[in-house]
């Protein structure tokens, strides 16, 4: 097989600034990354882990995302600060997956398993935008890093964050200690800090504050109560079944190098924490009913791709036509991977909802023209839509996910919405008392005097791609 440079760390950093960090400035808005970062700028501005749309404490999601990225939302009025903290993680990630598989394995698959990553379907469309999946997916991986260097304590303290991070891990924490009792090692030192924060987190919720956070939180019991409900895993299991197919066939290379390196699992134990996150991942609400081509999986994705490499190498080796060419397989499955990365372009492209460009989706130009013409004619109003987050001279801001009838209930002075969420009631030159703005995808409403929006557009059935209509 051909030798590989000794800085390949180095390459795949610069491959993932290329791939992940450098499209941070082109990519859409998506709508959770504006809360996400609302929360984080309301937190280094004095507000504390406070949501501007829900107008209280936020308790829907683990603070430690915010806490990391919150600084850097501080160094300008976009997203571009906290999208690029969200784009390193991801960045990082590719290189623990290369550490690690090479650690286990070699070089060259370790080359290749962290290219599979960094041109997955997970990291090319959610990696450089502010997520909290990959801050949890880091920890897990450094984690697991340390503990195969026998670091337990640390690896114990990583392990928490990867549940501060994001609060679907603690699914998996309990099957890392169930991994060092198999192998009889030392499991003291590793679930020291975890017993810390609990201990920091039962001091926290004697408090006033801290017992109204611990009732009205979401972060875990969220997704319980979703599942705990029978009925809802019966009405949403074909869903469910749709969101895999879509995930696999998105991650084709991941998912077939992944199933060639079971044996590598079986005898290392490591399948232990890596099966649990399947089972985790179809507990996620959005997951079930939103599809596998979203961010949820992104740690699992991670997580296989340590063994992808190698289970292509496997693959490779069982076919006798290619075993002569040995010395070829990096080329070749680079090669693979660049026919990949263009035909995920393509696809997305062709099958966008929102006029999106590539796997990135691309389109924040439309997204600046939109926010512009806010703060310069949105002063001292109401908006509705996630741009108003960064409208600092609004009165009120709300977004109500895909609740446009809501939106028009409520009727501010200005929504924002997708132009296939709504239809007209009435010809829009017949209507003087609303004014429209056609962005690229958006439709920006603004209604002077208020009151006039429920006269002149209702909801449209929301827009499904073919695959997920019933």
């Amino acid at each position: 097989m051909r030798v590989l440079p000794d800085n390949l760390k180095i390459s795949i950093f610069l491959t993932g600034c290329v791939l992940i960090a450098l499209p941070v400035f082109l990519e859409r808005l998506h709508s959770d990354e504006v809360l996400y970062w609302d929360i984080a700028h309301n937190l280094y501005t004095g507000r504390g882990l406070f949501s501007s749309v829900e107008n209280r404490f936020f308790t829907g999601h683990m603070p430690l995302p915010f806490v990391i990225a919150g600084p850097f939302s501080l160094l300008s009025d976009s997203i571009y600060g906290v999208r690029m903290i969200g784009a390193l993680f991801t960045i990082g990630c590719a290189v623990l997956i290369f550490v690690i598989a090479e650690r286990l394995y070699s070089r060259q698959t370790a080359f290749i398993s962290s290219l599979l990553f960094l041109t997955s379907f997970q990291a090319l469309r959610f990696g450089g935008r502010f997520y909290l999946d990959q801050f949890g997916a880091f920890f897990f991986l450094l984690a697991l890093l340390l503990l195969l260097k026998n670091r337990y304590f640390l690896s114990g303290l990583s392990a928490t964050l990867m549940i501060l991070g994001r609060e679907y891990w603690l699914g998996v924490y309990p099957f890392l200690i169930l991994f060092l009792l198999i192998r009889k090692e030392p499991v003291t030192r590793f679930i020291v800090p975890f017993a810390m924060l609990v201990m920091g987190g039962l001091l926290y919720v004697a408090s006033t504050v801290g017992l109204n956070y611990f009732y009205e939180s979401q972060a875990i019991v969220n997704t319980l109560k979703h599942l705990l409900n029978q009925s809802f895993l019966q009405e949403n299991i074909v869903s469910l079944a749709k969101s895999w197919l879509e995930l696999v066939l998105v991650n084709g290379l991941i998912f077939l190098g992944f199933f060639f390196a079971w044996p590598s699992l079986k005898d290392s134990k490591l399948w232990l924490l890596i099966l649990p996150q399947f089972a985790v991942v179809s507990m996620v609400y959005g997951f079930i009913v939103n599809g596998g081509a979203t961010q949820y999986p992104l740690g699992l994705i991670a997580s296989m791709s340590i063994f992808a490499g190698y289970g292509l190498k496997r693959l490779w080796d069982t076919i006798p036509l290619l075993v002569r060419y040995e010395s070829h397989f990096v080329s070749v499955m680079l090669v693979i991977i660049v026919f990949q990365f263009i035909g995920l372009n393509i696809v997305a492209t062709k099958v966008t909802l929102h006029q999106n460009w590539g796997i990135y989706g691309f389109g924040y130009t439309d997204d600046a023209q939109v926010i512009s013409l806010l703060r310069e004619k949105a002063a001292g109003e109401y908006i509705h839509g996630i741009h108003g987050g960064f409208v600092e001279s609004r009165s009120r801001w709300n977004w109500t996910d895909f609740g446009v009838q809501q939106a028009i209930a409520e009727e501010p002075d200005w929504l924002i919405t997708f132009d296939n969420y709504v239809q007209f009631i009435q010809p829009p030159e017949e209507n003087s008392s609303v004014e429209i703005h056609h962005i690229g995808p958006y439709l920006v409403f603004h209604s002077h005097p208020r009151g006039h929006l429920s006269e002149f557009i209702v909801p449209a059935d929301f827009p499904k791609w073919r695959f997920r209509k019933k």
